[in-house]
């Protein structure tokens, strides 16, 4: 479970930040076959799936940290907006683990539609 990801200026590499206690299994995975799949969403139930190649890994540094720190307060408001009672929207937000934390980037080579409808599975890209 990845806590955040950004999207870098060639709108292809992206890097995704996962808790490093979770991250052994996975580096070793993509060290081992280099391919990657990642599911991400939205509080509003828009998901998509990102297939792509590893490129690299490192731990988190204070920009990231922050990143991801914006990226926890943005879905507690988004849930909050969405109507969730902050009695059980902030647990869920707030109590997300990141730190410490490992940055995997990759580039995305496949991008499909994963928001429940007709539409899903759809490759975009």
């Amino acid at each position: 479970m990845a806590v955040g990801a950004a999207v870098h200026h060639d709108r292809r590499t992206v890097t995704v930040f996962v808790p490093t206690a979770r991250a052994s299994r996975l580096l070793r995975d993509l060290a081992s076959n280099g391919r990657i799949a990642v599911g991400v969403s939205l509080a509003s139930h828009e998901a998509y799936q990102l297939k792509g190649t590893y490129v690299s890994s490192k731990p988190t540094d204070d920009a990231e940290r922050a990143h991801q720190e914006a990226r926890r307060n943005s879905l507690l408001a988004s849930a909050l907006e969405a109507g969730y009672p902050e009695a059980i929207a902030r647990p869920l937000t707030m109590g997300l683990a990141y730190t410490p934390g490992v940055a995997i980037t990759f580039r995305a080579e496949e991008v499909f539609l994963q928001t429940p409808g007709p539409g899903a599975g759809t490759l975009l890209s």
